[in-house]
């Protein structure tokens, strides 16, 4: 059932921004997506979660952490379709503080009927799961479902690629 924590693992201009896009678009009708681009280490949990309420379109503005979680998740588990659920995508995620790994873990952990209510997708650099064998992440690691690995294309896939977009333009 969609449990567990996607990490998507690639060298930088590897594609995993436009990987993530093509899931998103995807899976936009049987889910709902929520991205978080271009995150850095600067941002705390208040700014995760003020960007997770700004891509559901709820209010977000001069509300403190406290306020902010609790309506995300009064608007998490009061759905009434125990199936529904929120896919959350974050790109760049290697550069997330610990802190803010454990606040998304939190919401990993959001279920309704034993059904999770938030699926997360982290695109991150080989860093990240470096980071995540650190001591203080451990339970985030348990949650990890699934690992991809992007590689680079070898020179005859980049020949084929190149190829095959010159001829869709024609």
């Amino acid at each position: 059932g969609g449990s567990g924590v996607g990490l998507l693992i690639g060298s930088p201009g590897s594609g995993k921004t436009l990987l993530c896009q093509l899931l998103t678009s995807d899976l936009s009708d049987e889910l709902q997506t929520v991205t978080l681009a271009h995150c850095h280490s600067a941002v705390t949990r208040r700014e995760l979660l003020q960007s997770v309420l700004f891509g559901l379109e709820l209010p977000y503005r001069g509300m403190d952490e406290g306020e902010l979680r609790l309506s995300l998740l009064d608007y998490l588990k009061r759905g009434a379709d125990p199936e529904w659920a929120m896919l959350l995508v974050v790109d760049e995620a290697h550069q997330l503080l610990p802190a803010v790994l454990e606040e998304l873990r939190m919401l990993g952990d959001i279920n309704v009927d034993g059904k999770p209510r938030v699926r997360l997708l982290l695109s991150a650099t080989a860093s990240l799961e470096e980071a995540l064998a650190a001591p203080s992440l451990e339970g985030f690691n348990q949650r990890i479902a699934c690992r991809s690995y992007l590689e680079s294309l070898d020179l005859g896939e980049t020949r084929g690629y190149v190829a095959a977009k010159i001829r869709s333009a024609g």
